[in-house]
This record gives C-alpha cells, structure tokens and sequence, in this order.
C-alpha cells in the first residue's frame, strides 16, 4: 500500500467485527490493513505482518476479551510500540487489557466503539488524521455524546450523564455503569457499576443486558452467578443480540445456570450463525459434526466451519484442515 493507512490488530474471533470496521473506515477515506485481506499470495504470513507494522501510519487494535489470551496481539502490540507507532486501542465489547497487555496500553485513551458507534469512528479518523488527544492517543471521552450544558470539565460531563441517567435515559445509565466500572473519569464503584447495568437492563438496554451476564458469567464485580448470567443473556437473545444468544447456547451446552440441553445449545447458536457470528458458527459445527443436539452432518459442518473460518476464526480454520485432511487419507 503507498497511502498512509492503518494497521488493523485483532484476533480471528472477532475478524467479522474488524472487517466491518474496515468497511467503514475505508468509505471515510482511511485506508487500512488487515489480515489475511491484505497478505500478499506467496509471502511468509509473519512477515507481511512485521512490514505492514513498519509502514502503517498507527495501529488499531480491535480490542475484546479474546484479545488477553493471544500471543498474536502481544506481538503485535509490542512491534508498534518499539516502533513508536500510534495505537488506537477500539473496544468492541465491556472488555478489560489484563496481563501484559494491562500494561503495555495502560498510559493509552480508549475508543468504546460499543458505546456509539458513528463517534467512535470519528475519534478513529481524527487520531488517522493526527488530531490526537493531549496524551498522544484518541479518548475515550469522544465516544461518549457531551451534555450541551455540560461545559469541557470531565466533573461536568460526569453530572450531566449522571443527571440523565437519574431521569431514566437508559443508554445514560449504561454508559454511567461502566465509567463507574471501569474507573473513567469517576472513582471506581463496582457495586454502583452493576446497580446501573440493572437499570439500564430493566428498560430493555440489549448491551446492558450482555454487559450484566458476562458480569454474572464471569464474576465481575458481582458473586459468580451462572443463573442471574443465563437470565440477562436471555432478555439479550430475546432482542436477537448474536453474542448473548451465543453465549447462551454456550451455557446450555455446558450445563451452567441450566440443565445440559444441546438442542437448545443448537437453536440458539444457529440463530447467532444465521447472522453471521463466526463463534456460532463454529460451535454449530462442531455440533453437526459430533452429532450432538443435532442429526450428525459432515457437510453441514463443514460448511458452517468455512464460513467461520472466512472470518478468520482460527480453532474453525484448524478444524476444517482436520476434517479435509481425513476425508482424503
């Protein structure tokens, strides 16, 4: 690529969320690069990955929690920071760096690409276009909306979203819940955080609903409570939301918070696969491919596996490698 562009770091789980990110990057005029788009036919994958991080103009990071186990991402990180690259950490999810990762983007501003979106992708084009934030990187404050009344203290801000949210705006109370989460420009106050998910989850907030069951799943802020994350996926899924109806298939399947119910486990991750949602799709196919909740179907899986696979989920690559490799032996 001869133009300035942007590097693109995510890991194969969320290459579906990247690549519509690129979408819309690039009818904004913002050229970028991604794997395995952008890997030219022949060359060493690595390779093309350090020489792309050599000539891009910054770094974005599509940041989830599938990101804190990837080597891929610390590698990556690390070559763009040695290289004095610009980073734009972009959150597609209520994810938290841990790890190595904690502290290698912890001097950086946050995009909450969740949060709203057309925002978000504007604080992107403006760190593009080097109009960066005092720290050098782009803030989370412009993926937030400000209060007209609000003036440019954060403490002022921080009232007006808090006075929203008091008057029952539910993405207020979502977006109040997790700065109180995450410590963003108001003292951390987990227990508050997750008073605030609940009300915003009350009045139907479908991110709100995930946020509190990945919170209940995981534990987060709140006692692990596998039942209390099955009851917020469920109103999540109920709005057709394809991470919550994933993650409640996935609940379904393990048995956690219900009984082992694998037909149930198929439904929901086929109504998240119709969508798209390459996590889904694997896990439906392994489902047609085990026979398990559903009539064993080789091609089927194989299908939902190339699917997946085309959006660079790794484990549905490796498992559609293994399928062709024993269908020829």
């Amino acid at each position: 690529m001869q133009r300035p562009f942007l590097f693109v770091s995510h890991v194969s789980e969320d290459h579906g969320h990247a690549m519509e990110l690129v979408g819309e990057l690039e009818r904004r005029g913002v050229p970028c690069w991604i794997a395995p788009r952008n890997v030219r036919a022949g060359r060493p994958y690595d390779d093309e990955i350090a020489q792309a991080i050599d000539d891009c103009a910054g770094m974005l990071l599509v940041f989830s929690e599938h990101c804190n186990s990837s080597d891929y991402i610390r590698r990556e990180v690390t070559v763009a920071g040695e290289a004095r690259k610009l980073i734009i950490p972009f959150r597609i999810e209520d994810a938290q760096p841990k790890r190595g990762l904690r502290v290698r983007l912890a001097d950086l501003h946050w995009i909450d690409g969740f949060m709203e979106r057309e925002q978000a992708i504007e604080s992107v084009m403006r760190g593009f276009h080097g109009k960066p934030t005092e720290t050098g990187s782009t803030s989370r404050e412009d993926s937030i909306p400000e209060d007209r009344d609000a003036g440019t203290a954060p403490g002022g801000a921080i009232d007006a979203l808090r006075r929203a949210a008091e008057a029952g705006d539910a993405r207020s109370q979502f977006v109040l819940a997790y700065r109180l989460k995450t410590g963003d420009g108001v003292a951390k106050d987990a227990v508050k955080a997750i008073q605030w998910f609940e009300k915003a989850s009350e009045q139907g907030y479908v991110e709100a609903q995930v946020s509190l069951g990945l919170a209940y799943e995981q534990g987060q802020g709140v006692t692990q409570d596998y039942a209390l994350a099955v009851k917020w996926y469920d109103r999540a899924a109920a709005q057709k939301n394809p991470r919550a109806l994933w993650s409640l298939g996935l609940l379904h399947e393990l048995g956690q918070g219900v009984a082992v119910d694998l037909v149930r486990a198929a439904d929901l991750y086929g109504e998240a696969a119709r969508q798209g949602f390459a996590p889904a799709e694997y896990h439906l196919g392994r489902l047609r491919e085990e026979g398990r909740g559903v009539d064993r179907d080789i091609n089927l899986a194989l299908a939902l596996y190339e699917r997946a696979a085309a959006k660079g989920h790794g484990e549905a690559a490796r498992a559609l490698q293994r399928l062709r490799g024993a269908g020829s032996s």
